[in-house]
């Protein structure tokens, strides 16, 4: 009975001690460096910095049939032992091209998710978060309090979906992880039709690798 209450412990000290800095949130001063293969995104990379033990941030670099460029900010909101409840809020910018008749828009997924840290190192997460994804008429009508125009609006991007997340890691070393992040897009218990038609594949699947340096 002792050796199992000692196993447990032990177990319950690495869970919390990996959780302390998964890679979302490189020790402060530490950078993490992602990239990761899938869908929607053929290649997506990331350089992500810690800034306090609980926040940190990253500029990141899309390719897909379009690219993209933006930054993921991610806060911890609450920490209990292995359990971490926090906040990731991408935002994308897409420079104009033809596909969108010329339109340059902005897509934004915040996040809440919960991920858990078990033994050896590895995490568990899952969350929701709301999909916002317009032209860059619209947000600029937005942005000055104002309903925008038709000329403003874009139908094939404009729009606002619920999404679900889940995805791990698991360490090779201690520096380096293999990485999958996955999620949908939903209307109601269902994938959107509409944002398929709108912005493009309602699946998030990727895969890949994260070295903190």
């Amino acid at each position: 009975m002792t050796r199992i209450v000692i196993v447990l412990a032990l177990c319950s000290y690495s869970a919390q001690a990996a959780g302390a800095h998964g890679y979302l949130f490189p020790t402060p001063g530490e950078v993490t460096m992602t990239t990761a293969i899938g869908v929607p995104y053929l290649a997506v990379s990331e350089i992500s910095v810690g800034i306090t033990d609980g926040f940190s941030t990253g500029v990141l670099f899309a390719v897909a049939d379009e690219i993209g460029v933006g930054i993921r900010p991610r806060l911890a909101l609450f920490t209990a032992g292995p359990a971490q409840l926090a906040m990731a809020v991408p935002i994308v910018y897409y420079p104009p091209m033809s596909k969108r008749n010329g339109e340059d828009w902005v897509y934004t997924d915040p996040q809440l998710r919960l991920e858990i840290a078990l033994p050896r190192g590895a995490h568990l997460y899952g969350g929701a978060g709301i999909v916002f994804a317009a032209c860059s008429g619209t947000v600029g009508a937005l942005l000055h309090g104002r309903k925008p125009s038709e000329d403003e609006k874009h139908p094939m991007v404009d729009g606002v979906w619920t999404t679900v997340h889940f995805g791990g890691a698991m360490p090779v070393t201690p520096s380096l992880q293999v990485i999958f992040d996955g999620g949908m897009v939903l209307g109601g218990a269902t994938p959107r039709i509409e944002y398929a038609h709108r912005v493009g594949i309602p699946v998030l699947a990727e895969l890949g690798i994260a070295k903190t340096f």
